[in-house]
């Protein structure tokens, strides 16, 4: 029997060739050739972000324990750095490293910091 489905795309010799040709984004991901499809890919990108979202306003309230009065912790920049921060290595380890990760910052040293740390030490959140 002729095997069916992509898998010329994982390079097997005695296989058949796909249906369709592979897109540009399925051969410089590997999608098929990992058991996987675009749809597939895209609906868990957006389960991803959705699950992940709520800390572009979790991280800066929890940050802004860490302000006084007379030395603020900016709400808009702290939302303004997580969303940056989230995209660059969101994106560096997707087209570098070729992995379908999401990459944000952890809560827990975040509260570690403004509480231990700026509370109850003391410490300026200034370096």
């Amino acid at each position: 029997a002729v095997p069916t489905g992509d898998c010329a795309a994982v390079m097997q010799p005695d296989c058949a060739a796909p249906a369709k040709p592979l897109s540009a984004v399925d051969r410089y991901f590997h999608v098929t050739a990992r058991g996987s499809s675009i749809r597939t890919e895209i609906r868990a990108g957006i389960v991803g972000w959705m699950t992940i979202s709520y800390i572009v306003l979790a991280n800066p309230s929890i940050l802004s324990l860490a302000s006084r009065p007379y030395d603020p912790f900016p709400f808009t920049s702290i939302v303004t750095a997580t969303c940056l921060s989230a995209s660059v290595s969101c994106l560096m380890i997707g087209l570098l490293a070729n992995m379908p990760f999401i990459l944000v910052s952890g809560m827990g040293l975040n509260s570690y910091f403004a509480v231990t740390v700026v509370q109850g030490m003391g410490v300026s959140w200034h370096w």
